[in-house]
């Protein structure tokens, strides 16, 4: 067994849902309290159950974190993906308290991409279907399985990878999934069962169309081929924002798998013009990272919202946030939530004139990237 934890494990296996994520990481935070060396976590579950979001969720949160995704390490000819070459590149090396150096497998290319580097120390998230799988033999510090029903497992998956991708996931991927549970039981040997269900996230849209200055709009999830789209959408108007001296966004500053992991949760809206996409929104159902640990869970959140700059000046903007508005309350909840950087008191102040109210201001002493951040609620 490498790595043998000299934590004591527990016996009982814990269970938390999708808004006890800071009781999740009081838990882990306490095993890495324990550990002289790397922490090592396992984050497991079916594909589409949420792995990869929860993973960057928790990583987030704690100082010195790392994640390692197994699909880097999958590629033809090798089932499952190659534990052996991410033992030897990954595991062993911290666990000699060196640093830690792998490259990715790209698929488009057929090779090894770039290298990526994992210092040692912290904690190390590895986080894919079967990261642990027996043939490891590692001994993790925490094993965490992720869960969520079928229906929103496939649904998130296909919208991630494509309806292109339908009969893979239902006659192979699927299937696969169901031997390898069956035969390891990975569920049953986990430490901590989260349960990423939400009845919300299959929530209708609260209109298709809407009426606005400039004639009809429709507004539709936003697909996986769009991603540059929403992209382009978002970077011109941190550059605006930039050559204005507003303080909200800034070019660059979220990676691509942040997009894409919003769009394969449905969670991005686009909205369109004549076939043209001009403005897009997101609404997610948690927002533990910038709200902390409500167990209210009666609450959307309203994320990037943004407008074509050719489009402003239409009240555009306006319109759209009355329509998440209406979406969030079409799925039975009482507020809407949201946040700008305390700075701009432009945006600030905007808000509160749509009726929104000022909750308070909250800092991010461990995020690069996060400033003072002022939040903001609305009764529906």
């Amino acid at each position: 067994m490498i790595g043998r934890s000299t934590v004591a494990r527990s016996k009982r296996q814990l269970r938390f849902e999708r808004h006890q994520l800071g009781a999740l990481i009081s838990r882990i935070e306490t095993v890495a309290a324990n550990e002289p060396r790397t922490t090592l976590i396992a984050l497991a579950g079916r594909g589409g159950a949420g792995k990869t979001t929860l993973a960057a969720q928790i990583s987030a949160r704690l100082d010195h974190a790392s994640v390692v995704h197994t699909d880097d390490f999958a590629r033809p000819g090798i089932p499952g993906w190659d534990w052996r070459r991410f033992t030897q590149q990954v595991i062993e090396p911290l666990l000699r308290n060196e640093p830690a150096q792998y490259q990715r497998y790209d698929w488009d290319s057929d090779q090894l991409a770039e290298w990526h580097r994992v210092e040692p120390g912290g904690v190390l998230i590895v986080e894919g279907v079967s990261s642990t799988r027996r043939e490891l033999e590692v001994a993790w510090d925490l094993t965490i399985w992720v869960e969520a029903p079928t229906t929103q497992r496939l649904r998130r998956g296909i919208a991630r990878d494509g309806e292109h991708t339908r009969q893979q996931w239902e006659e192979v991927w699927e299937p696969q999934e169901d031997a390898y549970i069956e035969s390891q039981h990975p569920d049953q040997r986990a430490d901590v069962i989260v349960d990423l269900s939400d009845h919300r996230a299959d929530t209708q849209p609260a209109a298709n169309t809407i009426d606005t200055q400039i004639g009809t709009c429709t507004i539709s999830i936003a697909r996986p081929r769009e991603i540059a789209t929403v992209v382009r959408l978002r970077e011109d108007a941190a550059r605006w924002m930039q050559a204005n001296g507003i303080d909200q966004w800034n070019p660059g500053e979220l990676p691509r798998r942040y997009y894409e992991e919003l769009i394969a949760e449905q969670a991005v809206w686009m909205m369109r013009h004549e076939q043209h996409a001009i403005a897009t929104v997101s609404i997610i159902w948690s927002d533990p990272m910038i709200w902390g640990d409500p167990k209210n869970a009666d609450a959307g959140y309203i994320h990037g919202l943004v407008v074509d700059r050719e489009y402003t000046g239409n009240t555009l903007g306006a319109e759209l946030l009355k329509w998440a508005e209406r979406h969030i309350a079409s799925a039975g909840c009482r507020l809407a939530r949201l946040d700008c950087v305390a700075t701009n008191q432009r945006l600030r102040h905007y808000y509160v004139e749509a009726g929104y109210r000022h909750m308070g201001n909250k800092d991010f002493p461990t995020l690069e990237w996060a400033r003072k951040t002022s939040l903001y609620e609305k009764q529906l």
